[in-house]
């Protein structure tokens, strides 16, 4: 009788069982959106495309343009698909083109780690004629500070704040604005010639020059203009001191034209 029970109540489980099959659990996916400016080592090696390996969702590719006169540099935009909200990518930059019309080179960045709206700005620095191959296609934090360099409510004071906040400590980054750029490059930093998210802008003018902190990147009608958050912006209230209506005060700027022949972009680490 105990057997005839345990056959039955065998018999009915499995009757539920494929009645009622398991519920399959709902992955979670997570859309995460990057952009930046990515650049050939080689200046007659212009960017061909970028791929985007995504270890933690599908691939996809980038969209992007060149930056005018500057074809061996290019921003461009993606949003994968991933299983995490901070997924491990790569970007495969395509340099130059070959007689048949395929990349002359791929430049693979290394593998790294980011979240939704980081700017993921690549240099990549190499020898002409290197094939496919990883590179270290990323500025180097070398040379940096536990304190700002400038003096407070000046312009470079501000910017060096901005670095800051986004890297993590300071750049050893010294002098007026119109001195930074240079200071920049014997500390071993990337100054580049086109604008970068997270870049500080360094306006090489007459007198102090200016310097900012560059939060946006946009081409309209041909022409690339960009967005940065500045101090000291403002009428003059002392210029022998360098002093202005927004002496130690933020302000946002938009749409500001890019002049190869006044701007420097010293570019921090992502």
């Amino acid at each position: 009788m105990r057997l005839l029970v345990r056959l039955l109540i065998g018999a009915i489980g499995l009757l539920m069982a494929a009645q009622f099959p398991p519920v399959a659990q709902a992955v979670t996916t997570y859309s995460v959106s990057i952009k930046g400016t990515v650049v050939c080592d080689w200046s007659s090696d212009a960017v061909q495309g970028v791929w985007v390996e995504n270890l933690d969702g599908g691939d996809k590719w980038a969209s992007w343009w060149a930056f005018p006169g500057r074809s061996n540099a290019a921003y461009y935009s993606v949003t994968v698909t991933a299983t995490r909200p901070d997924p491990v990518l790569r970007l495969d930059i395509g340099c130059g083109r070959t007689s048949s019309g395929g990349w002359r080179r791929t430049l693979l960045t290394p593998d790294f780690r980011t979240r939704n709206g980081y700017p993921e700005n690549r240099r990549c620095i190499g020898t002409q004629t290197a094939a496919n191959r990883a590179r270290v296609c990323k500025p180097s934090p070398t040379r940096t500070l536990t304190y700002n360099t400038g003096i407070r409510g000046y312009c470079t004071w501000g910017a060096l704040e901005k670095w800051r906040s986004f890297v993590g400590s300071y750049p050893n980054i010294t002098g007026h604005a119109i001195n930074m750029d240079n200071s920049a490059k014997a500390n071993g930093f990337y100054v580049s010639s086109v604008p970068h998210i997270a870049s500080m802008v360094v306006w090489n003018t007459s007198g102090y020059g200016h310097v900012g902190w560059v939060t946006a990147v946009r081409k309209t009608n041909g022409r690339v203009y960009f967005d940065s958050f500045d101090m000291n912006v403002g009428s003059w209230v002392d210029q022998a001191a360098g002093i202005t209506t927004g002496f130690n005060q933020y302000k946002s700027r938009t749409n500001i034209p890019w002049d190869t022949s006044v701007h420097a972009f010293i570019v921090a680490p992502t």
